[in-house]
C-alpha cells in the first residue's frame, strides 16, 4: 500500500475523533511511555466523543409575530387544487405565535382550511410591516358566542416570511375607515368577540 493511500485512510479514520478520545482508546502503556502522563490523567480520559458545538437548530429562536394596528386588513390564502385569497378584517394577535380571525360559516375558505389546514396570512401595514405568517389553521369556536354567523379560526404560526426591502419602506396598508361611526362600532364588536374566544381558550 502506498504512503499516500495510508495517509488518506488515516485521515478518514481520525477525522471525527478528538485527541482526548484517541488517547483514551490507545493502550495506556503506550500513552504513558510517549507522553509521560500519570495514572490520574490517564483515568480522566474519555472514550466517548463530546459534543463541542451543539446543533444550531436546537438553539434557533423562533422570531415572534410583529404587532399591527387593530384596523388592519389582511389577506388569507387557503388552497385545495389551487390557491384562494380573501380579505380578513382585523385579525387579532394572540401572543408571539398565534393569530385569531373569524370567517363567515358559509365561506368556502372555511371548508377549504378544514380539508387543507395549512394557510398563509399576509399583512402590510404602517410602521414598515410586510410579512406572511404561515402554519396550520383550526376552528376553535363555531358558532362564535358573540357572533353566531361566524366561526373563530386560530392560526398556529410556524414560519414568518419577512417581505421588507432595504430600498422600500411600507408607509401604510389597507385599513378600515374609522371616520364612519358604524364601521368603528362594527370593528369594536368584532375585536371584542375575538378576545372573548381567546380568553376561553386560555
Amino acid at each position: 500500500m502506498s504512503a499516500q493511500r495510508i495517509q488518506s485512510n488515516l485521515g478518514a479514520l481520525f477525522a471525527g475523533i478528538s485527541l482526548n478520545q484517541w488517547m483514551a482508546l490507545t493502550p495506556p502503556e503506550l500513552v504513558r511511555a510517549h507522553l509521560n502522563l500519570d495514572a490520574q490523567t490517564l483515568a480522566a480520559l474519555r472514550r466517548d466523543q463530546p459534543i463541542v458545538v451543539a446543533s444550531q437548530q436546537h438553539y434557533r429562536k423562533r422570531k415572534p409575530l410583529p404587532e399591527w394596528p387593530d384596523r388592519t386588513i389582511a389577506v388569507l390564502s387557503t388552497q385545495n387544487e389551487e390557491v384562494h385569497a380573501i380579505p380578513i378584517t382585523a385579525p387579532l394577535r394572540i401572543g408571539d405565535r398565534q393569530i385569531l380571525l373569524r370567517l363567515k360559516r358559509c365561506r368556502e375558505s372555511l371548508a377549504r382550511l378544514r380539508e387543507h389546514p395549512k394557510v398563509a396570512l399576509t399583512i402590510f401595514g404602517r410602521g414598515n410591516l410586510a410579512f406572511t405568517a404561515r402554519g396550520p389553521a383550526r376552528v376553535v369556536q363555531e358558532p362564535m358566542l358573540g357572533a353566531p354567523m361566524f366561526a373563530a379560526v386560530a392560526i398556529d404560526v410556524e414560519n414568518i416570511d419577512d417581505h421588507r426591502q432595504r430600498e422600500f419602506a411600507v408607509d401604510s396598508g389597507v385599513t378600515l375607515d374609522w371616520t364612519n361611526e358604524r364601521t368603528e362600532q362594527f370593528l369594536q364588536e368584532h375585536l371584542n368577540a375575538l378576545r372573548e374566544v381567546a380568553a376561553s381558550e386560555e
